[in-house]
């Protein structure tokens, strides 16, 4: 039982990872985000991160993710 389990788990874990290769950015909403309307944006191959304006969020997305612009674009665009 404890050997189809830990099947089981290193499964699950083999899935998650799949998963998360294929997301290539992150959005976080935080406190900052109630004041200035701001959100960040995180590349996680680099880890690297800008913090954009909410209504710019989508048409940035669409740019990097159709590679009309680049993630080096965003970081000189929205400078931390």
């Amino acid at each position: 039982l404890v050997q189809k389990l830990m099947t089981v788990h290193m499964l699950l874990v083999e899935d998650m990872l799949e998963l998360m290769m294929g997301i290539p950015f992150a959005i976080t909403v935080d406190f900052d985000t109630l004041e200035n309307q701001t959100v960040t944006l995180r590349e996680l191959h680099s880890m690297k991160q800008v913090r954009i304006p909410i209504p710019e969020l989508p048409q940035v997305m669409t740019d990097v993710v159709n590679s009309t612009k680049t993630w080096e674009d965003m970081l000189q665009k929205y400078p931390v």
